[in-house]
Formats: structure tokens, C-alpha cells, sequence
């Protein structure tokens, strides 16, 4: 017997269900996301901080040095540049872009793949057509 209700949800009466989904592992840095666009968004900047990194460029301001509240010196990290940000927003464009092109692809196979099953079992039922029609002519 296959039970599939998990520990969780039997202690919380059901409140709390266990339900599996899609979960997108950004490889460069070994995390996942529950979204889509959260695992899109993350690869982008990793794209942009690597291309910005190869180019020699600063991706944010330089670093503040401030003081916690108990007098303690810190750093505070600067504020993303503006072109850095710009560069990221246009990866993230481009991977939507790619994404989009390849899900219309598979989109259209399938179709295809639809039609041309129907093609073949209306070919197949021609032939069986055509043999009933020949036997009738040559038995009259």
C-alpha cells in the first residue's frame, strides 16, 4: 500500500500540504528557485557581474564606511550603477526572449506531432477504404 500523505500533513490535520512543483537550480551558484523568473533574474546577474568582472568594470558604487548603532565601524555596500543595472535588465530580456522562442518551438512539434498522427490515421483508413471499393469492383 502507497501512502501519500506525509508526516506533516497528518500532525497539521492537512493545514499544511506537501505538494511537489518545479523547482529551477541556477548552476553557477548552486541555489534554487520557485519561480521562473526568480531563477532567470538570479542567472542574469551572475551573466552581468561575470561580463562586468572580464571588462575590469565596477558593478556598484564604492562602499561606505559607516558605524553600527553600539560604535562599531562597518562597511556598507554602494548602490548598484546604473549601467550595470541597465546591462542585467537586457540579459534578463534576452534569456525571457530565448525562452519564449524555444517554448513556441516545442509548442509547434507538438502540433505537428498532432497533425501528423491524424495524417497517418486518415492514410491508414484511405488504404482500408480503397481495398473495400477494389473488392467490391472485382466481385461484381
Amino acid at each position: 500500500m502507497c501512502n501519500k500523505t506525509k508526516p506533516v500533513e497528518l500532525a497539521t490535520g492537512h493545514d499544511i500540504q506537501v505538494i511537489t512543483r518545479e523547482v529551477y537550480l541556477v548552476q553557477p551558484c548552486g541555489k534554487s528557485y520557485f519561480t521562473e523568473d526568480a531563477a532567470i533574474n538570479k542567472y542574469a546577474h551572475i551573466l552581468a557581474s561575470d561580463e562586468f568582472s572580464k571588462l575590469g568594470k565596477l558593478t556598484n558604487e564604492p562602499d561606505i564606511e559607516t558605524q553600527l548603532p553600539d560604535g562599531t565601524p562597518a562597511l556598507k555596500r554602494g548602490a548598484m550603477l546604473p549601467e550595470y543595472i541597465d546591462r542585467q535588465a537586457d540579459i534578463y530580456r534576452e534569456i525571457k526572449q530565448k525562452l519564449k522562442d524555444e517554448k513556441h518551438i516545442l509548442r509547434l512539434e507538438k502540433e505537428w506531432q498532432k497533425a501528423n498522427s491524424k495524417f497517418e490515421d486518415a492514410r491508414e483508413d484511405a488504404a482500408i477504404k480503397y481495398g473495400r471499393l477494389q473488392e467490391a469492383i472485382t466481385s461484381k
